[in-house]
């Protein structure tokens, strides 16, 4: 089955920063054909390509600024732990904080937000609480 541009560019982008959802092959494609939808509707309009392309990634990316993974892989690259699988670990701990992060409204702007920090707090003493049981330091 050949994908759209969108299609591939939103599946890429969920790979790295939302990979709970990579596999949601009907979400990608439904957003992924709105995206085309709105690239041709802007084009239309007499929007120039980069106009087209702004409106294009507002409907491709909406409610997926904000990335918890990228939130726990930033929490354990600081504490510079040395694994052999760090990936694996690093899907470990977003699984495992899940709980936490489900207190929290995460929405495009969550990072502009007092809770952001009160959220990466909470998921870096846990990680590191975890880290210490289970002397993985």
């Amino acid at each position: 089955m050949v994908h759209s541009k969108y299609y591939n560019e939103l599946k890429d982008y969920l790979v790295k920063y939302h990979p709970d959802m990579a596999m949601d092959d009907d979400f990608i494609s439904s957003r992924s054909e709105l995206a085309q939808e709105t690239f041709i509707e802007c084009s239309r309009e007499g929007m120039n390509i980069e106009e087209c392309q702004n409106e294009v990634n507002e409907v491709l990316y909406s409610g997926l600024h904000f990335s918890l993974y990228q939130l726990v892989e930033d929490i354990i690259e600081e504490i510079n732990l040395s694994f052999s699988d760090k990936d694996k670990f690093i899907m470990q701990m977003f699984l495992l904080v899940q709980p936490i992060a489900g207190k929290y409204k995460l929405d495009d702007n969550f990072e502009r937000t007092s809770e952001y920090d009160k959220l990466y707090t909470e998921i870096s003493e846990h990680i590191n609480q975890y880290i210490k049981h289970y002397e993985l330091q």
